[in-house]
């Protein structure tokens, strides 16, 4: 059972990122959307932290999507090591 929700926790997160990317949404504006601490929706793009269904439910709908298609199979992403580099255009 854990296996399973540990894969279906990577294909949430895999499928937000997705989703979010090309719909050209911030974390920040999902955040917004399902009225969510952007940190703890940080935590469930990186597939670290479980969701409740009301939750996922909430993400699904703050994207614009049915959820099914938030469990889709897809791979995440490895994580970048370091902070993000913002270069500043002078």
């Amino acid at each position: 059972m854990r296996r399973t929700v540990a894969s279906a926790l990577r294909r949430l997160a895999a499928n937000m990122q997705l989703v979010r990317g090309r719909r050209g949404v911030t974390q920040q504006q999902l955040a917004d959307r399902v009225d969510m601490d952007v940190r703890h929706l940080q935590r469930i793009e990186r597939g670290e932290v479980d969701v409740s269904l009301t939750l996922f439910l909430a993400i699904a709908q703050g994207l614009e999507v049915p959820p099914q298609a938030l469990l889709r199979p897809a791979h995440l992403k490895p994580p970048k090591p370091g902070r993000p580099s913002h270069s500043k255009n002078a």
